[in-house]
Order: C-alpha cells, then sequence, then structure tokens
C-alpha cells in the first residue's frame, strides 16, 4: 500500500511539473512570437470563459468573473507583477507591489497628480506638444506631386508620448531612446534613467507652489527621494508605452479603413472612434493575474456556479473580453465605431 501511495503521489507531482513545464514552453514561444494574447484569446474560445492553462492557474474572458476578482475583498496582486514589473534593484513601484495596502496607499498617493486637480497646466501642456508634433510633420515630412517624403510614424510617436510625459512630470521635455538597466551606465535604457533622475532632483528643490506639475503633486502627497524618482520612471515607461501603442493601433485601423477615416474627418470630435480602437487594439493586453483567496470562491459564469479553489490564480485574456461576439456581436473583430 506503501509503494503504491507513493506511487500515485510520484505520478500526481510528475503530471503537475509536466503540465508547469508545457504551459511555460507554449507561452515562452507565444511571447516571443509576438502572439501571446491570441493564443489565450483562442484557450478560451475553445474551452470557455473560464479554462484552466496550468495546474495552478486559470485563464477568463468574462467581463463579470474579471470585474468580481478585481472587486471582493480576498482577491491580491499575484507575485507576477513582482516578476514581471520591477525596475530597479531591491525597489518596488505601484505596478510591482503584491500587498494590497501598500499599493492602494501609494495609488492614494499619486492620484491627484493624475486627475488634473493639481495641474491646472495639463490641458494646455498636452496641446503645446500636440502642436509641436504637427509642425514637426508639416515642416519635415510632407510629401509632393514630385517626391514623397517617408516619416516612420510609429517612432516619432513614441517620442511623441514620451515628450508629454516628461513636460506633465517636470515642464521639462526630453526623448529616451535607449534601453538598458543601470542610471550608471552610458547609454541604453541606464542613460535615460540617469537623464529623468536628474530632471526629478533639480524639480524636487523647486517650490511645489512656484510651478504645479505631475510631480509637484506627487511632493506634495508626501513621495521623495527614490520614490519619487521611482515614480517618474514608471511614468515614462508604461504611461508612454501605452499611450504610443493606443495612438499606433487608432491609425493603422483609420489608414487602412477608409469609410472611417472620412467619418472622423466629418467628426473630429467623436469619442467613438478612440473607444473602439481602443477596444479593438488594447494598449495593455497582458494577463494582470490576482490570487484567488485560501479558501476558494464562487463566482457565476453563464448562469453556472463555478468554484474557483484558493492559492491558485485567475488571468485575464483582454483580447478575448474585447472582441466578444456576446458582448459587440458578430461582427465583434470588426473596426466599427458606431457600434
Amino acid at each position: 500500500m506503501g509503494v503504491l501511495m507513493l506511487s500515485w503521489q510520484a505520478m500526481t507531482l510528475l503530471c503537475i511539473l509536466l503540465g508547469l513545464y508545457i504551459y511555460r514552453t507554449v507561452m515562452t514561444v507565444a511571447i516571443l512570437r509576438g502572439n501571446c494574447h491570441e493564443w489565450h484569446a483562442e484557450v478560451n474560445k475553445k474551452y470557455g470563459p473560464v479554462a484552466r492553462v496550468a495546474p495552478r492557474v486559470l485563464l477568463t474572458s468574462s467581463p463579470e468573473v474579471w470585474m468580481h476578482v478585481n472587486n471582493k475583498p480576498g482577491y491580491k496582486r499575484s507575485d507576477w507583477y513582482y516578476k514581471a514589473a520591477r525596475i530597479e534593484y531591491r525597489r518596488d513601484n505601484v505596478f510591482s507591489q503584491t500587498d494590497n495596502a501598500k499599493h492602494e496607499r501609494r495609488r492614494k498617493q499619486i492620484a491627484p497628480g493624475y486627475s488634473g486637480r493639481e495641474n491646472i497646466n495639463l490641458e494646455g501642456s498636452v496641446d503645446e506638444q500636440v502642436q509641436d508634433f504637427l509642425n514637426l510633420i508639416r515642416s519635415k515630412y510632407i510629401s509632393s506631386d514630385r517626391s514623397v517624403v517617408p516619416i516612420d510614424l510609429a517612432k516619432k510617436v513614441q517620442y511623441f508620448t514620451l515628450d508629454i510625459i516628461s513636460i506633465l512630470d517636470s515642464q521639462a521635455p526630453f526623448i529616451g531612446r535607449f534601453i538598458a538597466p543601470s542610471p550608471k551606465d552610458n547609454n541604453g535604457f541606464g542613460k535615460m534613467m540617469a537623464a529623468c533622475f536628474r530632471l526629478v532632483d533639480e524639480r524636487a528643490t523647486s517650490s511645489t507652489n512656484e510651478q504645479s506639475d505631475i510631480l509637484a503633486s506627487f511632493m506634495r502627497h508626501s513621495l521623495a527621494g527614490d520614490e519619487l524618482r521611482t515614480k517618474a520612471l514608471e511614468q515614462i515607461i508604461a504611461g508612454s508605452d501605452t499611450t504610443t501603442s493606443a495612438i499606433r493601433g487608432t491609425l493603422l485601423h483609420l489608414m487602412t479603413n477608409p469609410r472611417v477615416y472620412l467619418r472622423l474627418q466629418r467628426e473630429v470630435d467623436d469619442a467613438a472612434v478612440i473607444c473602439e480602437a481602443l477596444r479593438v487594439w488594447p494598449p495593455v493586453a497582458n494577463i494582470l493575474p490576482r490570487d484567488i483567496p485560501t479558501g476558494g470562491d464562487t463566482i457565476v459564469v453563464d448562469g453556472q456556479s463555478v468554484f474557483l479553489p484558493g492559492r491558485i490564480c485567475i488571468r485575464y485574456s483582454a483580447y478575448a473580453m474585447h472582441q466578444s461576439e456576446k458582448v459587440y456581436g458578430k461582427d465583434a473583430k470588426a473596426f466599427r465605431p458606431e457600434r
């Protein structure tokens, strides 16, 4: 009996380890190919709105389930945030912090800076950068009947969003073009980190009353030193990348859809076009996992009660959720702002 029990336990452990290995291998391949979001969507399409993709990992495409997971007490941010979103050595940021209380406290410190209540120049600053961007295109990249002047719009949009983020932070636009790990480096991302930290330190020496911007708001809410530098760095990475992705996705679908392009020309203030672009091309399509409470939880999926076991995590498939035929109809994959 002991031998049989040991054999059964060994086989169970082997199956778990094998399943985890297969999942990680498939995930790694999907990430390297750049289609991880599509793989997640296919999993939910094939196996339902809540599917198990690894021994301790669930995946959902249900908006109702994801709202439940993010609003019910007991769920917490998974260790994925710590492993995937930490930028600096031994220093947490608002993305990598997995402690719910500390994360909520940091969010309250930074929220006023984003709302515009403490930065009355926010909209005007953005307008200035938009005008500078348009002036750049009009002065250097206008084609004529005799010549075509190409523009790498994807790269220019990246620099444009970096300028907006930096000017909202400290009223001093700069462009970061490199990617590498340490502020002590003379090139790469580290060089941009050093430039960011230098501007933050300079801004911290001036009064928050003389100049009101996002950094001033952070300082008024007790962010200082390394915490202030880290928050500014988050802005550059998360703020510019997500905005860049949203702008690129919107422009791509406008350029390839003449009907919608003409509509936008006629109705330039119609926010529906922007909302539809964000739906079809979500700038944040990551998994954002949450740990299920220790005792488990019961949710309702398509009218049926489903028990989620404790001590595992549940992730969401943004691609599947935003292209759900149940929510958006049979043409869910089409770019149709008037929906």
